[in-house]
């Protein structure tokens, strides 16, 4: 009996301290306010300091480099015909090309780069123009409903603001009249639907600063 006890006020408690998760039901702050890509004075790649990640944008939209690291054994490439080392390069991980690579502890350690063009024409990401000078929001599709980043540009910099909440409670967007709760394995999924006006006060509250870039070429 005490261990039904145990797991019914664990259930208990669980239940009463589950996740809130937020998306939005349409791009912010508005889908009229959507733009195929950023200002052409902004054009160039932005990266990370340190070089994991490089936001590219260009007439066409926005393209997301990030760089996978991986290794291979210095004795599987000495008795692989496929693969081969000259001069810290290391051949046969991309096609008709090279990657940089350190030997370390009998292995060649290397990164690979993931090209994912993010936002453009027919992609299901929106980008859309705030009313700050510099400022983007790129919205990511997910499922019919969207997630928010906010971009601002200032000189040959670029911050990066992530949506984020507690998620502990089901008042802490009270504010937003119309929202609708939608099924997910037992989740509790919230679905804002904001009206132009509580835009101001979403990114004051719920956004975090996370990351910032520097433009490396135009």
């Amino acid at each position: 009996m005490k261990i039904v006890a145990f797991i019914t006020a664990f259930l208990v408690v669980f239940s009463s301290k589950a996740q809130y998760s937020y998306y939005f039901a349409n791009p912010l702050p508005s889908a009229n306010n959507k733009v195929l890509t950023v200002a052409e004075k902004y054009f160039g790649s932005y990266v990370t300091k340190d070089g994991t990640l490089t936001y590219q944008f260009d007439g066409e939209g926005i393209t997301i480099v990030s760089t996978t690291m991986g290794s291979i054994s210095k004795a599987t490439v000495r008795e692989s015909a496929k693969y081969s080392v000259r001069n810290d390069y290391l051949f046969g991980v991309e096609k008709n090309d090279s990657v940089p690579c350190i030997l370390e502890d009998g292995y060649y350690f290397f990164g690979v780069r993931n090209y994912d063009r993010y936002v453009g024409e027919g992609m299901e990401n929106i980008l859309t123009k705030t009313g700050n000078p510099g400022e983007y929001v790129l919205n990511q599709y997910e499922n019919g409903r969207y997630i928010p980043k906010i971009l601002r540009f200032n000189g040959k910099k670029l911050e990066i603001a992530h949506f984020d909440y507690e998620g502990e409670n089901a008042s802490e967007f009270a504010y937003v009249a119309l929202q609708e709760e939608a099924p997910l394995d037992g989740l509790k999924l919230i679905i804002l639907k904001p009206e132009t006006s509580d835009f101001e006060r979403i990114v004051s509250q719920s956004f975090t600063s996370e990351i910032e870039m520097s433009r490396t070429s135009r």
